[in-house]
C-alpha cells in the first residue's frame, strides 16, 4: 500500500467505459478463471447490468493507469458485462447470486471457484464519489493467500469420559474472519469427516459474542452441543474470551457456554420436545434389539425425522446389533435409551440422515431431549448420564430452568494447525 499512498484522497473523473464488447466478453472471464487456477492469484470480476453509472467508473479506476498494473500482479482481472444484462446474469448466477439492478457487483474469487467477499459484493454502489485509494485499501487485503484460504483450525473431544484419552465426542472447529459460502463449509466439514465441523466468526462490537454454524459431511445442522462446546473450549483455549461466558448466535438462538473450572463447561440449551409415536418403517428391525418399551417421535432439529426408542436397561443399549445400511434406508434418526445401572440413564445415538455413516459417539443436542424425558421419568431435574458406544462420554443434564437445558462436560483440545485450501 506505501507505494500507492498518494492515491488515498484522489478521485478519477468520469471516463468513457475503459472496455471493450469484442475484449470484455464472458470470453474473458473464462479466461481470467482459467489463468487464476495456474497462477494461484484470485480472480477479480466487475459486473453490472443496463449501463449502471457506478459500474462503469468502478471499471475505469480498475483500468486506470494509476493503479491497473498494481492489481494485475495481485489479480486475474476481468471486466465483464458492465452494461449487459444477460452477461451479468450469467456471471452472477456462476457465483449463488441474483442480478440488483442499479448496483455495481464485485466478486473476488480464490483460485478453487470460491467467493471470498461473500459479505461486500455490492458494497461499491457509490463508485463515482469514492477515492482511487478506497479501492487499494478494500482490495488489496483480499488478494493475500490468508484471506481466503488459511484458517486456525482445533479438534476438540468434547464430554470426555474423564482423564481417559480418545473419549467423547470429536469435533472440528474453524476460526473465521470473514463470511465464506456455504460450498466451502461444506467442503471442509467432509474433508474432515467429522460427526460436526463448527465455523466460529466473531460478531463486530459485541464483546464475547460468535456466529456460529455447524456442519456434518452432508448437511448444516440446527443445532449441535458437542461442536457447541468444542467451540467454547476453543475460545477459551485460545483467551479469546475476556469473562467466563461465551455467548453463540445460531440458528437456534442465543446459546452461552460457561465455563465452570479449567477445562470444564456448561452450556445452556433449549429443550428439543417429544411426542409418542409409532415407530417407523424400519426402524426397530435396523436396531437389532427387539421390541422398545416405547417410542417417541422428537422435533426435528437437523432436517431430518427423528425419533427416540426407550429399551429396558442399559445392557440392551450396550448391546444394540446395528445394521447401518438397513438404518440408513430408514431416513431416520434415532435416540436409543434406558435407565442406567451407575449414572441415571444411558443412549447411544445414529444419525444416518444427517450424513453419519457410524453412530456418533456424545450428543449434545439428543440430550435436549434425554433430559426433560428422564427429568419426568425419574422425579429428578439433576441428572448423570452417559453415552455408552464404542467411543463413550459422560454428561451432567439439568432441567432446572423452564424451558431449556444445561448440559455440563469436559472438553480437550487435542489438535490444533491450519487448513490451507
Amino acid at each position: 500500500m506505501d507505494a500507492l499512498s498518494h492515491l488515498i484522497d484522489e478521485r478519477i473523473e468520469a471516463l468513457e467505459a475503459p472496455y471493450q464488447g469484442d475484449v470484455h466478453t464472458l470470453d474473458h472471464w473464462q479466461r481470467a478463471r482459467q489463468a487464476s487456477a495456474l497462477s494461484g492469484r484470485p480472480t477479480l470480476v466487475i459486473c453490472g447490468a443496463n449501463w449502471c453509472p457506478d459500474a462503469r467508473m468502478l471499471a475505469s479506476m480498475v483500468a486506470d493507469p494509476r493503479l491497473s498494473d498494481a492489481l494485475a500482479a495481485r489479480f486475474e482481472v476481468a471486466l465483464v458485462d458492465v452494461g449487459d444484462y444477460e452477461r451479468a446474469q450469467g456471471v452472477h448466477a456462476h457465483y449463488g447470486h441474483e442480478v440488483l439492478e442499479g448496483l455495481p457487483a464485485v466478486f473476488v474469487v480464490s483460485p478453487d471457484g470460491a467467493v471470498i467477499n461473500t459479505d461486500t459484493i455490492y458494497s461499491w454502489r457509490n463508485a463515482r464519489t469514492r477515492h482511487l485509494g478506497e479501492l487499494v485499501e478494500w482490495l488489496f487485503p483480499l488478494a493475500e493467500p490468508s484471506a481466503a484460504q488459511v484458517f486456525e483450525y482445533f479438534e476438540v473431544h468434547a464430554f470426555c469420559d474423564g482423564d481417559r484419552p480418545f473419549t467423547g465426542n470429536p469435533a472440528g472447529v474453524c476460526l473465521l474472519e470473514r463470511d465464506l459460502p456455504d460450498g466451502l463449509l461444506l467442503g471442509i466439514a467432509k474433508n474432515n469427516n467429522l460427526s460436526e465441523t463448527a465455523y466460529l466468526k466473531a460478531i463486530e462490537g459485541r464483546d464475547d459474542t460468535w456466529a456460529l454454524r455447524w456442519f456434518t459431511p452432508g448437511c448444516e445442522v440446527d443445532l449441535c452441543g458437542h461442536a457447541t462446546l468444542g467451540a467454547a473450549a476453543t475460545l477459551f483455549h485460545t483467551r479469546q474470551v475476556r469473562g467466563d461466558v461465551a455467548h453463540f448466535e445460531t440458528r437456534s438462538g442465543l446459546l452461552k457456554v460457561r465455563q465452570t473450572a479449567p477445562g470444564h463447561y456448561q452450556m445452556d440449551f433449549p429443550v428439543v420436545g417429544f411426542a409418542p409415536a409409532p415407530a417407523r418403517k424400519g426402524v426397530v428391525a435396523a436396531m437389532g434389539a427387539g421390541e422398545p418399551h416405547a417410542v417417541f417421535e422428537i422435533e426435528p432439529i437437523h432436517g431430518a425425522p427423528y425419533q427416540m426408542l426407550v429399551y429396558g436397561n442399559e445392557s440392551v443399549i450396550a448391546n444394540l446389533a446395528i445394521d447401518h445400511s438397513a438404518l440408513a434406508k430408514t431416513g431416520v434418526n434415532v435416540v436409543a435409551t434406558a435407565k442406567g445401572d451407575k449414572v441415571d440413564f444411558v443412549s447411544r445415538f445414529f444419525a444416518p440422515a444427517v450424513g453419519l455413516v457410524e453412530e456418533d459417539p456424545v450428543t449434545g443436542s439428543a440430550h435436549c431431549t434425554l433430559a426433560p424425558y428422564w427429568a419426568e421419568q425419574l422425579g429428578k431435574t439433576d441428572m448423570s448420564a452417559r453415552q455408552i458406544g464404542p467411543r463413550p462420554g459422560a454428561v451432567d443434564v439439568s432441567t432446572e430452568a423452564k424451558g431449556r437445558v444445561h448440559l455440563s462436560g469436559a472438553a480437550k483440545v487435542y489438535l490444533q494447525g491450519l487448513i490451507r485450501i
